[in-house]
């Protein structure tokens, strides 16, 4: 022990410098195996257009991007044959030259009819023909309540003239889609209002439908929408109701009985 000591003493210089060239082989080592792993490139999927809420992908939607191996996600697909044949995600999108993340995508067979809307019991998906102007400059958007008012002619009781009816029709319908003329739902900058999706109870889709077939039925941003509050209306709901249902027919569903 002794004499290992008494050589440790003798050497102690040689022996540091010896300790220091080990130490810089050794972060000379890591060092270039970081910049080595840093200039490793893996080519990555990416969306070489805009992809709508619901669209199809193909091999012609996708482009390639090179990144960095250790800055590779886990969460966005690198492997192509999971991204062809799957359809963007309801109310989702991917952005133009956008990595294909996995909550983004989904198979075929989960995109449905009970799917495309969120809806309540007894609710319907009614369609109100929009455009730049009625749509406030593309500004009503899905999760937005509106008011919807009905504009056409109708008979006077007193002269049988036709007169210009004007007013409210149904209080804070519920937005659930937007959409453009080619059907595609609402994204983008270029994005222009054509079609406005609202959910209505049954009762208040009937009335709305007929008033499209006799008139023009528009959406109408007000206070208590946008403050989620009630006011006394200004407008005779079931006034406007009558006067609509007035000009048309309805047919009512009879269950029929045994006994007839």
């Amino acid at each position: 022990m002794n004499k290992i000591m008494t050589f440790f003493n003798k050497n102690k210089i040689v022996l540091s410098f010896i300790m220091c060239i080990i130490l810089c082989i050794t972060t000379i080592y890591t060092y270039n195996a970081a910049v080595n792993k840093s200039l490793d490139l893996i080519l990555v999927p990416v969306a070489n257009k805009h992809l709508k809420s619901g669209q199809l992908i193909t091999v012609d939607d996708i482009d390639y991007l090179e990144v960095c191996q250790h800055l590779k996600d886990p969460f966005y697909i690198v492997d192509v044959d999971k991204i062809i044949n799957k359809r963007v995600e309801i109310f989702n999108s991917v952005a133009q030259n956008s990595m294909f993340y996995t909550e983004l995508l989904t198979e075929e067979s989960e995109i449905s009819d009970s799917s495309i809307y969120k809806l309540n019991s007894g609710e319907v998906a009614v369609q109100i023909d929009a455009d730049i102007k009625s749509s406030y400059a593309n500004s009503i958007i899905v999760g937005h309540n509106v008011d919807l008012y009905y504009q056409g002619d109708a008979t006077s009781y007193n002269s049988n003239e036709n007169i210009i009816v004007y007013g409210q029709i149904v209080k804070s319908a519920r937005v659930i889609d937007v959409k453009d003329k080619d059907g595609f739902s609402m994204n983008g900058d270029a994005f222009e209002t054509d079609v406005i999706v609202v959910a209505l109870k049954q009762e208040d889709a009937h009335i709305v439908n007929v008033a499209k077939a006799l008139g023009y039925v528009s959406p109408i941003i007000s206070y208590d929408n946008l403050n989620e509050s009630v006011t006394n209306n200004y407008y005779d709901l079931e006034k406007m109701k009558q006067i609509i249902l007035g000009n048309s027919i309805d047919v009512i569903l009879v269950k029929s009985t045994d006994n007839e």
